[in-house]
């Protein structure tokens, strides 16, 4: 690997701050909930995975496979789809007709 990689830093630039994403999508606010929502064995992962976007790398760094890595990413985003999909009203799909 290149440098070790601070966690403490990065979760510091993922902190809950009201500030960080000042749009008003709402799927947006929802994604930032969705993460706050995750384990934070989760989040520290998928914040490492969005620094690195290496699924290689990220398994190197946790000693498992790239497929492993993989696995665990999928099922993040997963979580994530599910509580913006589970959060938003009909009213933020207009063209959703279901």
């Amino acid at each position: 690997m290149d440098k070790p990689i601070d966690t403490k830093a990065l979760m510091g630039e993922y902190a809950k701050n009201e500030d960080i994403f000042s749009e008003e999508s709402e799927k947006v606010r929802l994604t930032k909930e969705a993460l706050w929502d995750l384990s934070p064995t989760d989040r520290l992962l998928i914040c490492l995975y969005s620094e690195i976007q290496s699924l290689r790398k990220l398994g190197e760094l946790l000693g498992v496979s790239r497929t492993t890595a993989y696995l665990q990413i999928k099922r993040i985003k997963e979580k994530i789809r599910n509580y913006v999909a589970e959060h938003t009203t009909d009213s933020d799909n207009p063209g959703d007709n279901n």
